[in-house]
């Protein structure tokens, strides 16, 4: 696993996101599991479309709900279904 991303004052088309060495998940019991719950269908996406999964935004989840930020989960080249 990898963890990639942009700080709230960067991140426009002219730079690049950054690698980062931890994330901090700060959130209610409910919105841990909206977030998890996603996660559980991106690992089934992966595994039903193996290579062809592309990427996936909790934003479009959960469409109906606030968060300050995005996550976006993007399968490692290469990888195949278990």
């Amino acid at each position: 696993m990898k963890l990639f991303g942009y700080d709230a004052t960067d991140g426009d088309e002219r730079t690049g996101p950054r690698t980062l060495r931890e994330a901090t998940i700060v959130a209610g019991a409910d919105d841990l599991r909206a977030i998890a719950d996603f996660l559980v269908q991106c690992a089934t996406l992966m595994d039903q479309h193996s290579g062809r999964f592309g990427h996936e935004h909790l934003s479009d989840h959960l469409r109906g709900r606030c968060f300050d930020a995005d996550l976006i989960v993007v399968a490692p080249a290469g990888a195949a279904p278990r």
